[in-house]
């Protein structure tokens, strides 16, 4: 008989606390939490065996996290009609604030942080490295961006073939695009709310653009994390805490920060998961109920 999905569900929280628990350095609780073989693989680990097993393990809840961050409406249609739902229904507005404005918006810092150290990882900075990285990311970065963004771009141009009827009218036709128009689509264009930051028009791709321009600007990450340590990376968190939300596309404090603080710890050689471990010791999830 196949097992219920929440048995995986279980199953996976389960390991998870395994995890923060080693990571807290409780041994003891983490063993009674799963089997004997992945125990045995758990706490033989090496810190740096630790530390990748953790940045994979934290993928699937951080890309959730992108998800509800972009599952946050305010309106929503029930019966046909656009209500407001976070006047209407205090407790919906209690809860998705707390998934998709808070504990989500935790996700796209870390994806920075884990591209950061990646681009580093286990590598001395040279121009011919350099050359390859860019190579590398070009196919797996600037290609797909590309692509995504064109794929919306002829979507969008097959609907004002076919069916005209349904558009506001408001944005440009593609056909009568320009070069200015064409880079404002696939780069930056103009914020649908004031003070919002330019996206391309597959907004979500914002991230790999900011990304392709830290790998682009990865010298100068380098030299400052390099030579200025932690200076850099004090002047980098003070421009992302006073960051008002709006900002020149690809200059992003919030990436230029936590790109460059995962870059600190690969250049250094330093392992994240074991320095924070005093930030976790005996500060468990509330959820531990679930087990």
């Amino acid at each position: 008989m196949d097992a219920p999905p929440f048995y995986f569900v279980s199953k996976w929280v389960r390991h998870a606390f395994a995890f923060f628990s080693l990571l807290d350095g409780d041994a003891e609780r983490g063993a009674l939490l799963v089997s004997n073989n992945l125990k045995t693989n758990l706490f033989t680990m090496t810190n740096d065996e630790l530390q990748s097993k953790t940045i994979a393990f934290l993928r699937f809840p951080l890309i959730v996290g992108v998800v509800l961050i972009h599952c946050y409406y305010k309106e929503l249609p029930i019966g046909g009609v656009k209500v407001p739902v976070m006047d209407e229904y205090p407790i919906y507005k209690l809860i998705a604030d707390l998934f998709s404005q808070v504990l989500a918006r935790t996700a796209v810092p870390l994806f920075f942080l884990i591209s950061g150290y990646l681009f580093f990882y286990k590598s001395s900075f040279s121009w011919p490295m350099y050359g390859s990285k860019l190579r590398k990311r070009a196919q797996t970065l600037l290609l797909p961006y590309l692509f995504w963004n064109g794929a919306l771009v002829g979507l969008h141009l097959l609907i004002e073939l076919l069916f005209p009827s349904v558009l506001s009218g408001e944005a440009k036709p593609v056909l009568d695009n320009g070069w200015c128009d064409w880079w404002d689509t696939f780069w930056a264009r103009e914020p649908s709310e004031p003070g919002g930051m330019p996206m391309p028009i597959n907004y979500p791709l914002w991230f790999i653009r900011d990304l392709m321009v830290l790998v682009v600007f990865s010298p100068l990450v380098y030299a400052m994390v390099r030579y200025l340590r932690q200076y850099a990376l004090a002047l980098l968190g003070f421009l992302w805490l006073i960051y008002d939300g709006a900002s020149t596309p690809g200059l992003s404090p919030n990436a230029w920060f936590f790109f460059s603080l995962g870059a600190f710890y690969s250049v250094h050689r330093r392992n994240f998961v074991v320095e924070t471990r005093p930030l976790l010791r005996g500060r468990h999830c509330f959820m531990w109920f679930w087990l």
